[in-house]
C-alpha cells in the first residue's frame, strides 16, 4: 500500500471515528427513534444507525476539508453532525440502488430489502416477500433522504448557511437522481456514446461523492463563492476519475476487496468508458461478443476473460488510465488559487486524496 493511500486513509478514520459516536447520537435521540413513533420509524433510524458506521466514509472526509478552507468553521462537534448528512444521503442512495440493482448483498450483509423480505417470509406473510421488501426499503431509502437534513439543521450554523447547504444538499440530491434515470435509460452498446458515459459519471457519482462535501463543508464555513467554484472544479475532475477507477475495479478488481461479483458489472449492463472505446476499436467478431454478453444474466468466467483481453488489446484499458490521470493532474492544478489562503496542508491533503482515487483497490 503506497503512502498516499495510507496517510489519506489514517486521515479518514480519525475524522470518522469520533463523527460516527456523533451520528449515532443524534439518531438515537431523533423523534423517528422515540417510544412513542411508530414501529417503523424506528425501524428506519435502526436501519441507517447499522448501515453509518459501514463503508469507506470519504464523503464526511471530503467535508471536513472544505470546511477547513472557510474563514468561520464550526464547532468539531457541528462539523461533525454535518458531515453526517452527506453519509446518511448515500446510504439512502444505496438502500435504492440495491433495489434497482436487485442485489441481494450489500458490504457483506443482506441488503435493505432482502432483509424485509426475510422478515416477511418468517412472519407468513401470503404475498410475494421480495415485493414486500422492496417497498419498505424504497420507503426506508426516502427516510434517509429527509433525515440528512436534520443533521444540518441540528448544528448552531447560522439559518442562512444552514438554507444554503440544504439547498446544496437538494441540488445535488436533483442531479444525483438525474444521473441515476441516465443510467437506468436503455442505450444499446453500439449506440453508446464516451460523452453520454462521462455525463453519468458526473451527475451520478462526481456531484454527490466530491462536489456536495466539499461544498457545504466550505459554505457553512462561510466561504467565498470563488473559492467555491474552485472546489466545485476540483470535485467534478476527481469524480469522474474516481468513477473511471470504479468500472476498472469492476472489471479487473479482486472481487474479495471490492465485494461483489466480478461479473456483476457485466450482466447489469453498466455503461462505462472502457466497454464504449473497446466496442470502437473492437472487431466485428469481438463486438458481435460484447454485445452478447453487456447486460446478459449468464456470464461466465471464461466470457470475463474473454472480454478483458478485448479491452485490453483495444487499447481502451489504456486510454481510461489516461483519461483518470488527466482528470486527477486537471484536479490538482485548478487547486492552485488558494495556495495563497494559508492552507497548504488542506491542499497537499486534497492533493493526495486526488492520486489516492485511482490508486484504491476497493
Amino acid at each position: 500500500m503506497n503512502e498516499s493511500r495510507v496517510r489519506i486513509l489514517q486521515q479518514i478514520s480519525e475524522f470518522v471515528g469520533p463523527a460516527e459516536e456523533e451520528w449515532m447520537q443524534f439518531l438515537s435521540t431523533h423523534p423517528l427513534a422515540s417510544d412513542t413513533a411508530p414501529s417503523c420509524g424506528r425501524d428506519a433510524v435502526a436501519c441507517y444507525q447499522k448501515l453509518l458506521p459501514t463503508g469507506k466514509h470519504i464523503r464526511p472526509f471530503l467535508f471536513s476539508l472544505g470546511h477547513r478552507l472557510g474563514p468561520n468553521q464550526l464547532s468539531d462537534t457541528d462539523q461533525r453532525l454535518a458531515s453526517g448528512s452527506i453519509e446518511l444521503l448515500h446510504n439512502a442512495f444505496l438502500i435504492h440502488d440495491d433495489i434497482v440493482d436487485n442485489s441481494a448483498l450489500r458490504r457483506g450483509e443482506d441488503t435493505v430489502h432482502v432483509a424485509y423480505a426475510k422478515r416477511a417470509k418468517n412472519a407468513g406473510y401470503p404475498g410475494p416477500e421480495s415485493e414486500y421488501g422492496k417497498s419498505l426499503a424504497l420507503n426506508i431509502g426516502d427516510v434517509g433522504q429527509a433525515l440528512a437534513q436534520d443533521f444540518i439543521f441540528a448544528t448552531s450554523a447560522s439559518p442562512d448557511l444552514q438554507l444554503q447547504a440544504i439547498r446544496l444538499l437538494n441540488l445535488h440530491l436533483q442531479n444525483t437522481v438525474v444521473g441515476q434515470l441516465l443510467d437506468l435509460q436503455f442505450t444499446a452498446l453500439k449506440d453508446l456514446t464516451e460523452a453520454q458515459v462521462l455525463q453519468i459519471q458526473t451527475y451520478k457519482t462526481a456531484f454527490y461523492t466530491f462536489v456536495l462535501p466539499l461544498c457545504m463543508g466550505c459554505v457553512l464555513a462561510g466561504g467565498e463563492p470563488n473559492m467555491i467554484a474552485v472546489l466545485e472544479e476540483y470535485g467534478r475532475a476527481v469524480g469522474i476519475a474516481f468513477q473511471i477507477q470504479d468500472d476498472y475495479l469492476g472489471l479487473f478488481g479482486d472481487e474479495k476487496k471490492v465485494g461483489k461479483p466480478v461479473t456483476s458489472d457485466i450482466t447489469e449492463g453498466k455503461k462505462t468508458l472502457l466497454m464504449v472505446n473497446a466496442y470502437a476499436k473492437a472487431s466485428l467478431a469481438d463486438r458481435e461478443f460484447m454485445k452478447l454478453v453487456h447486460a446478459h444474466s449468464d456470464v461466465s468466467l471464461d466470457d470475463l476473460e474473454k472480454l478483458r483481453k478485448i479491452v485490453r488489446d483495444s487499447g481502451a484499458l489504456g486510454a481510461s488510465d489516461k483519461m483518470a490521470s488527466d482528470c486527477v493532474e486537471h484536479a490538482v492544478g485548478v487547486l492552485k488559487p488558494l495556495e495563497s489562503d494559508g492552507a497548504a496542508s488542506i491542499l497537499e491533503t486534497m492533493r493526495a486524496v486526488a492520486n489516492y482515487v485511482i490508486q484504491r483497490e476497493d
